[in-house]
């Protein structure tokens, strides 16, 4: 317990730290109620381990292999209820490929990308909502629709390959596509899923102010 005169203190804003709860906490209808913006970072890092492991079966020309972490990676995306999700046929844990995802997903109304970008939104809207909070909110949002530029261009490769697994001229935009939305993009400045974590982090700073 502190002990003396109390000259500075700080409260959450109740209306806008539930949205950020739901961004870095918990949200209730993610897997395991997973914060957002977690969910998010790790679905991302898979998806680029996964970009990896893709580009290693096509310097080795496997072509079954090729085919399924093409699948893989549409799986991360899509989540259980995307029109092109399948599960990984039984011959691709061979090939030591069995990541799908958590199943909710990246692109889609009510998958992570989406939902984080609203709930950031919320946030930033809430009638106690502060300067920090919105600063960083709006920063949320455009790394969002950053990554879902991304993340959607990586999906039509992937699908692309799906069904031509010998035409491989778009692998390379995979992996690159695939690690700038995890870690960033130098070239444009683009922020990644490990920014975005951080600048959620920075909506929950808590001001002090002076107590009279």
């Amino acid at each position: 317990m502190p002990t003396g005169k109390i000259v500075l203190a700080g409260t959450f804003p109740p209306f806008a730290f539930v949205h950020i709860r739901h961004l870095l906490f918990s949200f209730p209808t993610t897997p395991n109620k997973i914060g957002l913006l977690v969910g998010l970072l790790n679905q991302i890092q898979l998806l680029n381990a996964q970009a990896v492991l893709l580009q290693s079966f096509v310097a080795n020309k496997n072509q079954n292999a090729i085919g399924c972490a093409a699948q893989s990676i549409v799986d991360i995306i899509d989540g259980t209820q995307g029109q092109h999700f399948q599960p990984l046929p039984a011959e691709c844990a061979n090939a030591s490929i069995t990541a799908i995802g958590d199943g909710f997903g990246l692109l889609g109304t009510n998958a992570y990308i989406q939902t984080a970008s609203q709930h950031a939104s919320l946030a930033a809207t809430q009638p106690d909502s502060t300067d920090n909070i919105r600063q960083f909110a709006t920063q949320v949002e455009a790394t969002m629709s950053s990554l879902n530029g991304s993340v959607t261009t990586i999906e039509q490769d992937a699908l692309n390959l799906l069904s031509n697994p010998a035409n491989t001229a778009k692998v390379q935009e995979i992996v690159t596509l695939a690690n700038h939305a995890f870690n960033g993009d130098p070239s444009s400045g683009a922020a990644g899923a490990t920014a975005a974590y951080l600048q959620g982090q920075m909506m929950a700073t808590l001001p002090l102010v002076p107590v009279s």
